[in-house]
């Protein structure tokens, strides 16, 4: 009921009500929402460049860790000789002892190497000598470094030894499967 009075009193002095209009009030208004507005944008913008300079700072960081990382590997080639490959020194050079080695069993593991060529035994010690040879050019690299370590010189003489057996051993099952091969021939001739 109330409510009805009030609305019943509006709308009778609804006259009244229009006649006072705010002068400047829409301006105000528009005013305070074009700075508002204006002030968004304006953050936008500094907030854009904030983190646009944030990502000039990161990039300029790189460059600079990437500069001194490309200074220092420089100097420390260029200050530090460079070292031979290890397979182009001669061995004579390292050890004479280990040279007089390397020349005899290399000639020997040279000639067994191509006697197991001819023959389909060839691939069953191929991976254990080429484990044994990149031990050998390990071995040749520390001995590089400390020229004088005898144990080094005694390691590599016996990996040639055992490439050596390992060779001797493939060449006797070759002679075992041809004499076997050859009894089969000739007990099919009978």
């Amino acid at each position: 009921m109330t409510n009805d009075k009030l609305k019943n009193f509006i709308i009778q002095n609804k006259d009244q009500f229009d006649d006072f209009e705010p002068m400047d009030g829409w301006a105000k208004i528009e005013g305070a929402l074009d700075a508002q507005k204006l002030n968004i944008k304006t953050h936008k913008r500094n907030h854009l460049s904030k983190v646009f300079d944030f990502q000039i700072q990161i990039w300029k960081y790189a460059a600079a860790i990437l500069l001194l990382a490309v200074i220092g590997m420089g100097s420390y080639i260029f200050i530090h000789p460079t070292i031979q490959n290890v397979a182009t020194v001669p061995i004579e050079k390292l050890s004479p002892e280990l040279a007089d080695a390397e020349y005899y069993y290399g000639s020997q593991i040279a000639e067994k190497q191509k006697v197991l060529k001819s023959s389909s035994l060839s691939n069953y010690c191929t991976s254990d000598l080429a484990v044994l040879d990149s031990t050998y050019i390990q071995l040749k690299q520390e001995l590089f470094k400390d020229v004088n370590n005898q144990q080094i010189i005694n390691a590599m003489i016996q990996n040639l030894q055992i490439r050596m057996k390992i060779l001797n051993e493939q060449v006797e099952m070759l002679k075992t499967v041809k004499k076997y091969q050859n009894k089969q021939i000739k007990g099919k001739q009978i």
